[in-house]
């Protein structure tokens, strides 16, 4: 997938998506697992209204990323880029419904996992589309490989210091070298680089968040206050979903106007 200069006679540029705009749509997507009831709701209706949230961001994600995979079969870059758009569109939703179901089984600890790569594959779709930002995910894989504790797919043990700060330095790794590979493209691809500026934002104090709390949750509401916290998470997913979006049809945009 290349970044290609319009010419002269370029169409009209597509409407690009604003950092306000991003905000509002991953802020109701995160609302799946904090909102709760509206005042005077019934149980039925917010039922109702959450599918219909979810119904919309399958379609402008999920389905987007997949429908466009089929059309793209011959071209590998286009197809690995979409396959790891969709991945992380499809976790933003996972981590928002199944939070629950999650930390109420065996006291695992899965939202950080789903989360950490949804990330990565964030990051190895820029890759995708920037070969030459390639030393940098080598250099922050590398880097995780070294730290020694953690999670791994199985699961976590109950919220512990022991392994929230190894995945707390997975995070920060990953989300520096987000950063640093955002900069490269901020030029060509401008509402790409804020709303995935943004994103790592919110993921960095999440993270810090979570880990100055592990040690001190109110036991009568610890659950709460962890859901509050992967909010933040599902919201920062959600926005590096739509910088993807982004990406992909800014560059479609600039192939058709070469």
């Amino acid at each position: 997938m290349c970044e290609c200069k319009s010419s002269d006679n370029a169409q009209p540029r597509r409407r690009v998506k604003q950092l306000a705009e991003a905000q509002s749509e991953s802020g109701e997507i995160a609302q799946l697992l904090c909102g709760g009831n509206n005042p005077g709701e019934a149980e039925s209706d917010k039922d109702r209204r959450e599918k219909k949230i979810a119904d919309k961001w399958k379609v402008s994600y999920t389905r987007y990323f997949k429908e466009r995979q089929k059309k793209v079969e011959t071209k590998k870059e286009h197809v690995q880029f979409l396959e790891n758009s969709y991945y992380v569109a499809v976790s933003t939703i996972e981590i928002a419904f199944q939070y629950h179901t999650y930390t109420r089984d065996s006291n695992k600890w899965h939202p950080i996992l789903e989360f950490r790569d949804a990330v990565m594959k964030t990051l190895d779709a820029l890759v995708l589309i920037r070969p030459n930002l390639q030393s940098e995910l080598v250099t922050a894989k590398a880097a995780i490989e070294k730290i020694e504790g953690g999670c791994d797919m199985g699961g976590c043990p109950f919220v512990s210091l022991k392994y929230v700060e190894p995945e707390s330095e997975k995070l920060q790794i990953l989300l520096t070298s987000m950063d640093k590979m955002l900069a490269r493209v901020k030029v060509q691809h401008e509402s790409v680089y804020n709303i995935g500026k943004r994103a790592s934002e919110i993921a960095k104090q999440a993270i810090q968040e979570f880990k100055e709390k592990t040690n001190n949750f109110d036991v009568t509401r610890m659950e709460s206050e962890r859901q509050k916290l992967f909010c933040e998470f599902v919201q920062s997913t959600a926005l590096f979903t739509i910088a993807l979006k982004e990406l992909y049809e800014d560059s479609l945009a600039s192939a058709t106007a070469r």
